[in-house]
């Protein structure tokens, strides 16, 4: 079995990053995106009894804060009509995120407005984008709140289609973006961040 060795593998991780940053190639800059993301929400689930008390700003700080340790060009509160939680720019491709605290639908459904009412332009190097929803919930599993989100989506008037549910996230489509016109698509992640304290025997 080859030796695995972490400077390599860092120096792969870095390379597709240049890539996916400097290449004509925006299927690449998702991959990228998600990729980090993905990663960046591991390291806080694994903690998650480090960030009971933080608010959305400081939890998306963490995102950010993982998001610049791999070289990733990001910032928060960036402006774009208004301030975003978390901007990632590769090259002239941009994908933006919204992100709350799990206190229902209609908190969820305020940052969604957010993001594709006034935040993103939807055009078409920029016509992905996010909403992160940290859940501190110890009653309701992320996988619940991300199930009645959904509900709620394809219950709505907006014209949406939505994929299944995989661990920690489902993606889904606005047939037509408010500013655009065109179909936006949104990664909506439910980081699970319930920590319930140990008590001495």
């Amino acid at each position: 079995m080859p030796h695995f060795n972490l400077e390599n593998a860092y120096r792969s991780r870095l390379l597709s990053t240049q890539v996916a940053n400097n290449n004509d190639n925006y299927p690449s800059f998702l991959n990228m995106v998600h990729g980090e993301i993905d990663r960046a929400i591991e390291f806080m689930e694994e903690n998650s009894n480090r960030l009971q008390g933080d608010n959305e700003d400081k939890l998306s700080f963490v995102i950010i804060s993982q998001l610049k340790g791999a070289r990733i060009n990001c910032s928060s509160e960036t402006n774009s009509n208004g301030h975003v939680d978390i901007t990632i720019q590769g090259g002239k491709f941009k994908w933006l995120a919204e992100a709350k605290i799990q206190k229902g639908i209609d908190w969820t459904n305020h940052g969604f407005k957010q993001l594709t009412q006034n935040y993103s332009t939807g055009r078409k190097n920029a016509c992905h984008g996010g909403i992160i929803v940290y859940n501190k919930l110890k009653d309701k599993s992320s996988k619940k709140c991300a199930q009645e989100w959904r509900n709620f989506l394809e219950n709505s008037e907006i014209d949406v289609e939505c994929q299944e549910y995989k661990y920690g996230y489902f993606d889904f489509t606005i047939l037509e973006h408010p500013r655009s016109g065109e179909p936006y698509h949104i990664r909506s992640y439910f980081v699970n961040l319930k920590y319930t304290e140990s008590k001495n025997i």
